[in-house]
């Protein structure tokens, strides 16, 4: 065969090298994914539910006593059952069985977060706080007896 001078009129063919351009992207995605990971971690610093304050806001039901001030900064590390025996006493309800710190009427409790569950005594106000405030605000209502669930 006689070599092309270019003056055939067969498509001239170029290979151009595109892996150097792949991994450059490569790392500048890993680059990123680094970074947005720290940047998450710190996030997750900042709203660690512990080192924070929630702020509940307490609403009365039915025949509920109603308190005097219903908003409450608390700390994210206190257990829901732990609010529960303060707002006993705050309200001077003893338990059913007569026993608890309020010193006045026996009853029972009830307390709901957004109208519609009662969480575990084990749970803390922060994660309550993290997962179902609304407007930087958490929602307890409370009443005498049983209003939803």
């Amino acid at each position: 065969g006689t070599p092309n001078t270019g003056n055939s009129d067969a498509p001239e063919i170029r290979i151009e090298h595109e892996p150097a351009i792949k991994t450059a992207n490569a790392t500048e995605i890993e680059d990123t994914e680094e970074t947005s990971e720290s940047q998450t971690q710190e996030t997750k610093i900042e709203r660690d539910p512990i080192s924070r304050k929630v702020k509940v806001h307490f609403v009365a039901v039915g025949s509920a006593p109603m308190m005097k001030k219903t908003k409450f900064l608390i700390s994210g590390k206190e257990q829901f059952g732990i609010l529960q025996e303060r707002m006993r006493k705050m309200l001077k309800i003893r338990n059913a069985n007569g026993t608890g710190n309020g010193s006045g009427a026996v009853a029972s409790l009830f307390m709901y977060i957004n109208q519609s569950f009662v969480p575990s005594p084990e749970d803390l106000v922060g994660d309550l706080g993290d997962l179902f405030s609304v407007r930087d605000e958490l929602q307890i209502h409370y009443s005498l007896q049983e209003a939803w669930g």
